[in-house]
């Protein structure tokens, strides 16, 4: 059985993302869709749509951790997901030279990503770590958009 410390390590690392995920999606839910429509000029999302759209990938979220929680490269994928997320608002937030809607939370998610990079490190290849982290970062657009789509039809149905 592994110490105390080590399985506390553990437990932050393998919860600390999910959860400031929470945290990063109450975040943005504040002022994303301002931003949008200020900075990029995007009409196309609504208030309702975005919260839905971030309720549903949080729930997703902890669903896929309570379920592939003892697969540390399923985990990996889940939190590179969340991390490409992180490092966007971080990009932007260097670009901009000011606050984006999420900022200060993907700081925060972006140092407890790479404490677990360093607890999974030594059970996962370095290859397959590699491959796992290229997937997140190709499907983390596409499931962005998917959870716009799903919230967009979660807030229609919700509108009865």
């Amino acid at each position: 059985m592994a110490p105390i410390k080590q399985q506390a390590g553990w437990h932050l690392c393998k919860w600390g993302p999910p959860v400031l995920f929470l945290v990063h999606n109450i975040e943005e839910s504040f002022g994303m869709i301002s931003f949008l429509r200020n900075r990029f000029s995007i009409e196309a999302v609504t208030q309702r749509q975005f919260t839905a759209a971030v309720v549903f990938l949080t729930i997703l979220v902890f669903f896929l951790v309570v379920t592939f929680r003892k697969s540390k490269a399923f985990l990996l994928f889940v939190y590179g997901t969340i991390f490409f997320n992180a490092a966007q608002h971080i990009v932007l937030l260097a670009v901009f030279r000011a606050y984006n809607p999420g900022a200060a939370s993907a700081c925060v998610i972006l140092v407890i990503f790479l404490l677990f990079i360093r607890q999974v490190r030594p059970f996962l290849e370095r290859k397959l770590m590699r491959f796992v982290l290229l997937g997140s970062l190709l499907t983390y657009p596409s499931t962005t958009w998917a959870a716009l789509w799903i919230g967009g039809v979660i807030s229609r149905i919700s509108s009865y």
